[in-house]
């Protein structure tokens, strides 16, 4: 939970909501419960990639699901997830090299990042994923993450694989 968050109860990687719990990877959002990457919504629960929305439940990408259909994406998304979080500051990284003791970072390296920055390294499969749902709304997802769904990101081996051998070896 980010600094700027008040009154927030066991969130995760937020940024800037006030009074909200169980949240992950939130943006200005105000008294939700159990939402996944919404962005300035208020009284909303269970909410997945939400924008601007006020007073409702089981949401994904703003269109009404059922509960069932909900937590079926929800679950699928955490699990394609695993650890991985936008997160705010340079923290988990500092964290990591610290040998995983918090007790142990050098609190002055600790820096803020962009919240669209902080979205960039969001794995393909997680996007591919969230583009194959029904309710996926590219201006939604553009307006969060600031990602344009519509570029698949490429691998390191597959730019290479696309380059002359003469190309590879001025890389080196």
């Amino acid at each position: 939970m980010s600094d700027s968050n008040k009154n927030c109860a066991v969130c995760n990687a937020c940024y800037a909501c006030d009074s909200c719990n169980a949240c992950r990877a939130c943006y200005a959002c105000y008294a939700c419960d159990s939402c996944r990457a919404c962005d300035s919504c208020e009284s909303v629960k269970n909410g997945i990639f939400c924008f601007h929305l006020e007073g409702a439940k089981n949401v994904i990408f703003n269109k009404q699901v059922t509960g069932k259909r909900f937590y079926e994406v929800r679950n699928e998304y955490q699990k394609k997830l695993g650890d991985w979080l936008p997160h705010q500051t340079n923290g988990y990284k500092l964290y990591k090299e610290a040998g995983c003791k918090w007790d142990k970072i050098d609190v002055s390296k600790l820096e803020s990042v962009d919240w669209f920055e902080s979205w960039k390294d969001m794995p393909q499969e997680v996007i591919d994923f969230i583009k194959s749902i029904p309710e996926f709304d590219a201006d939604i997802f553009k307006s969060i993450t600031g990602l344009d769904a519509s570029i698949s990101k490429r691998s390191v081996e597959d730019v290479l694989a696309g380059l002359s051998e003469e190309d590879k070896k001025s890389l080196k």
